[in-house]
């Protein structure tokens, strides 16, 4: 597209926020207005970074019950946000209202957030949580790897899908609590090493809440030889879970 096009498409179609559709002053479409931008929750710094659960010592592994001596956990966990307004509803239109296009929003905010941190990882390819094929095919496209897709433009590494296979249909994990979340993705992954056996990949989902799903998915990648798995979740779900 020629900088004249654009500069027309501007002209009859002028960027807004998406969340409050408030004009935006530059011409970049994935952008968020400065009030909504402002409103972002940044996830505390309590959680333990290698498995990401509330750890007030703020460690890495020595003193995390959860992952300390588990080397099936993965090896760090980043999730930037709360998930709270503005960017829940990014996620929740991105996942359920068949707003692609807002991926390349919220991986660049993410990007800002934690790009650094991405790029000391070293990760050699970015591996999306996989849906089932029968909800894939019901919902048309799989939110995360529009996400996943979108990052791996940034940290400029290839996005694969080959590794990681959804292979049971699971209850949707917002309607169980964290038992069950547990039980219910427990064996629903299986991976295959090549090709990134031994390397470092970058394990993307949307949502981390109790970490059911990522766990899962990290335990099936390292049994396949995966070197290192480091998890990007957008947002961190903050309300308590039923027991």
């Amino acid at each position: 597209m020629t900088s004249m096009t654009q500069t027309l498409l501007n002209f009859l179609f002028p960027p807004c926020c998406p969340i409050c559709h408030v004009r935006l002053l530059c011409h970049d479409h994935d952008q968020l207005c400065q009030d909504c931008h402002n409103r972002l929750q940044p996830s505390p710094d309590w959680f333990c970074r290698r498995c990401g659960r509330d750890n007030h010592s703020g460690s890495e592994t020595d003193d995390c019950p959860s992952c300390r001596d588990d080397p099936l956990m993965p090896d760090c966990v980043m999730a930037p946000f709360i998930f709270a307004p503005p960017i829940s509803r990014l996620l929740v239109g991105l996942k359920f209202s068949d707003r692609g296009q807002w991926a390349a929003l919220i991986a660049k905010l993410c990007w800002q957030h934690t790009g650094l941190m991405l790029r000391q990882q070293q990760i050699d390819c970015i591996i999306p949580i996989p849906l089932h094929p029968w909800r894939l095919m019901a919902r048309r496209y799989n939110q995360s790897a529009l996400l996943a897709g979108q990052l791996a433009q940034l940290l400029q590494k290839p996005m694969v899908t080959t590794v990681l296979h959804r292979v049971h249909w699971t209850t949707p994990q917002t309607r169980l609590g964290a038992l069950m979340r547990r039980r219910n993705v427990a064996h629903a992954f299986r991976a295959v090493g090549d090709p990134c056996a031994g390397r470092s990949v970058l394990l993307v989902d949307d949502v981390l809440t109790t970490g059911a799903t990522v766990y899962s998915a990290t335990r099936a990648l390292k049994q396949a030889g995966i070197g290192r798995v480091v998890v990007m979740c957008v947002a961190r779900a903050m309300e308590p879970i039923r027991q």
